[in-house]
């Protein structure tokens, strides 16, 4: 009978982290087995998650979910996102010369700068979404340096090519064999015993940091799961 439980909270971590935190804590675990096993984690328990991450590499669900993180997936989105980025930057630039003694029709650089990090697609998105108006104002000043091509047409230009990619790249996600209730259960399990041995881990390095700090699941997730954000284009 399938347990509820390892299955959502196997949903909410990727194949790839799972086996990246696997790997490590078997590491660990072979490293201090001597101390671990006097606080109830011994050689059979490690073998046992060794076999189990060995098991989930292989579904077809952990297959797909390689092929998506692969560079050849995610090349297209990448592209998109640096195109616009490009754009955004060469846009600022001249408009901030144009301005330099005052606004046209209201708008300066200031006035188009983000006020934050382009964390996610969704976000650079709808900044872009947001200047495309502005920039159109002023497309008279400024198509001289775009080869006379109108700056809010390349924008929406690259804006289109990015939801397309951003869209594809989602339902590729969305269609990933990886949400079946066996793999998430599976999935599941191994942060079971991740977080066991953590725990015993806790217990049996009570009085030294530096050690226990390596069974420590969240500041290692955190290590191996983030990304820096993108910088927001500034008109300098």
């Amino acid at each position: 009978m399938s347990n509820r439980r390892l299955i959502s909270k196997g949903r909410s971590f990727k194949i790839h982290s799972i086996i990246q935190l696997g790997q490590i804590s078997i590491k660990n675990a072979e490293e201090h087995k001597n101390e671990l096993a006097a606080h109830g984690w011994d050689e059979t328990r490690t073998q046992t998650l060794k076999a189990n991450l060995e098991t989930l590499g292989k579904t077809d669900a952990a297959k797909e979910e390689s092929k998506l993180n692969s560079v050849n997936r995610t090349i297209d989105e990448n592209t998109a996102k640096e195109e616009i980025l490009n754009l955004i930057r060469k846009i600022l630039k001249v408009v901030a010369f144009v301005t330099r003694d005052q606004s046209i029709e209201g708008i300066n650089a200031s006035v188009l700068k983000a006020d934050k990090r382009y964390n996610s697609t969704p976000v650079l998105l709808t900044y872009v979404e947001r200047i495309i108006p502005l920039i159109e104002r002023i497309d008279t000043h400024l198509s001289s340096y775009f080869a006379g091509q109108k700056p809010s047409d390349l924008l929406r230009a690259a804006l289109e090519n990015l939801r397309i990619a951003d869209t594809n790249q989602e339902n590729a996600r969305q269609n990933l064999p990886g949400n079946t209730s066996s793999v998430n259960e599976l999935k599941g399990q191994i942060l079971d015993s991740i977080d066991e041995l953590n725990l015993i881990a806790s217990i049996a390095f009570e009085d030294n940091q530096a050690i226990r700090s390596k069974f420590n699941k969240d500041l290692l997730n955190r290590r191996y799961s983030k990304t820096p954000s993108p910088a927001v284009p500034t008109e300098n």
